[in-house]
């Protein structure tokens, strides 16, 4: 579901591909929908969107160089805005058509926690979302 995909990237910008601040490795990262409000959604829609979930990504010295804002660039209709990296804390907002997300959190070399929200629009009515994200550094990429 895109709309998934969009938080759980929200969750991971940092340590999917930040530029110096986050080691290159094999990073797992885990990302949460807190809260929707989707008027007119079946209720099995809803709880199959709070399903928690997990990836794994290896973090290339490559990858890491090109920094957050390219791994956010995926779709060219949207914009990152407002990003901020320092002192160990982040913020970002991304806007793209029919949809706005905002995501903050905290990172260090080998993990991060973050939060978010995320609100769409369009001809079918909107939604607002609220979402959690976490990730880890498991170690060397596997070869």
């Amino acid at each position: 579901m895109r709309i998934l995909s969009f938080a759980l990237l929200a969750s991971l910008p940092l340590a999917a591909q930040a530029a110096g601040p986050i080691s290159p490795g094999l990073w797992e990262n885990s990302s949460t929908v807190t809260s929707v409000d989707m008027p007119g959604a079946p209720p099995g829609m809803m709880a199959a969107m709070k399903t928690p979930h997990t990836i794994r990504h290896c973090v290339t010295p490559e990858e890491a160089a090109r920094g957050p804002q390219e791994a956010m660039k995926h779709d060219s209709k949207c914009q990152v805005k407002n990003f901020t990296m320092a002192g160990g804390v982040y913020r970002v907002d991304m806007m793209c058509p029919n949809m706005t997300m905002h995501s903050e959190g905290r990172f260090t070399p080998t993990s991060y926690s973050s939060t978010g929200t995320m609100t769409t629009s369009g001809a079918h009515g909107g939604m607002k979302m609220s979402f959690t994200g976490s990730g880890k550094l498991l170690g060397p990429c596997p070869r």
